[in-house]
């Protein structure tokens, strides 16, 4: 494919509209509530797309490694108070909804919560290749 078939500005904007400053947008709602409450969860429910890419959605692709650069960043965040940032790769919803839940009332519950065996192979089969590019 051709570097000039990638997609227009339009379509970029829109993708990041949608994908980043929406999110972003909800996530900072959040915010104060978790300051009065010195606590709070953000579960943010990207993909796997954020990992790892495919052919012909490089917006899709940029808009969620977005996503999951803001939630590393917000899981980060020191301070008086603590919000556990929870980047969730769904599949099934109702099995992503009762791991979510349960999680959310542990007391160190993970960052990257990864559900179908396929998201699982996907992405160490990336983080595989990634240490070999590092490794050289």
């Amino acid at each position: 494919m051709p570097f000039r078939d990638v997609g227009d500005a339009r379509e970029l904007c829109r993708q990041f509209k949608m994908n980043v400053l929406g999110r972003w947008l909800s996530c900072k709602q959040c915010c104060p509530i978790c300051c009065k409450r010195s606590s709070g969860h953000i579960l943010n429910v990207i993909s796997m797309d954020g990992i790892i890419t495919m052919p012909g959605i490089a917006f899709h692709h940029g808009s969620k490694f977005a996503r999951e650069g803001i939630s590393d960043n917000l899981g980060k965040r020191g301070g008086s108070f603590v919000i556990q940032v929870m980047v969730v790769e769904p599949h099934d919803p109702e099995k992503a909804a009762s791991a979510m839940l349960t999680l959310i009332a542990s007391d160190d519950p993970p960052a990257h919560l990864l559900l179908e065996r396929d998201a699982i192979s996907s992405v160490r089969e990336r983080l595989e290749s990634l240490k070999t590019i590092f490794d050289t």
